[in-house]
């Protein structure tokens, strides 16, 4: 059975492609995406409280994805964002009953996201988007012991806000984004549960395909009335350069 967070990444995916169906005027690309993600992290309130090392937006991640982006009319936009980020990595301890704890959290993290936005003198855009994403492989690595335990396999998803704005230039897009985690059902994991507050900016470059450049529909050119005439011709009484020369006159 499928999960809840894939079940609403298809529901995206549907609703973004009967968009394009429907509005088959529109340009749409498709661009690979580079970025680095600064994220901040506060300790839960419940339970253990982690000690995080990096404070503020201090703990940074590169990723990876793929954007398309339909352009429904001249300014408004239309996009699906999916990305990936591999291992990311937050530093934290905790003083136990006993002794020291040194501890990296580590994870994969998917995120999709479905926005809207304004593109102002074909150069300079802002987008909306509200975004699903998944928790995998959830690890919590303690480097006093070199402890290595794997989280059991929950699943962990999140929502949240983001915002984002940028330049187009030529085929590349450069922008900068604010995230906000608006919910999780972090409690269902043993660690993620640790890592609350979770917000983020980031920078994005990507660079744009064209793969449909819409039907534009002609209005058809209307006919020419021609009326149909009837000549009759004479010869003309001279020769130029060894030419007959005749003259049509209509008849009435």
């Amino acid at each position: 059975m499928l999960s809840k967070p894939i079940i609403e990444s298809i529901k995206l995916l549907l609703i973004y492609f009967a968009l394009i169906v429907n509005t088959i005027s529109a340009q749409t690309y498709i661009s690979p995406v580079l970025g680095y993600d600064f994220q901040k992290v506060i300790s839960s309130q419940g339970g253990i409280i982690i000690k995080f090392e990096k404070k503020g937006y201090s703990h940074i991640n590169p990723f990876i994805g793929i954007k398309v982006e339909h352009k429904l009319y001249k300014s408004v936009l239309f996009n699906y964002m999916s990305k990936f980020a591999y291992n990311k990595k937050i530093h934290g301890n905790f003083l136990g009953s006993c002794c020291f704890h040194d501890l990296i959290f580590k994870y994969h993290y998917f995120e999709n996201s479905i926005g809207i936005g304004y593109l102002w003198r074909n150069r300079v855009y802002v987008n909306f988007a509200r975004s699903y994403s998944l928790i995998l492989n959830m690890k919590i690595i303690n480097i006093n012991d070199n402890f290595n335990e794997q989280s059991p396999p929950n699943k962990i998803n999140e929502k949240g806000l983001k915002i984002s704005t940028g330049l187009k230039y030529q085929n590349f897009d450069l922008g900068i984004y604010y995230y906000k985690r608006t919910f999780t059902n972090s409690y269902n994991n043993t660690y993620y549960q640790f890592l609350d507050g979770i917000s983020s900016f980031g920078f994005e470059l990507s660079y744009n395909f064209k793969i449909l450049n819409g039907i534009k529909w002609k209005k058809s050119a209307e006919c020419p009335d021609f009326k149909k005439k009837k000549y009759y011709y004479t010869l003309n009484d001279h020769f130029i350069n060894g030419t007959i020369y005749m003259n049509s006159h209509e008849l009435a």
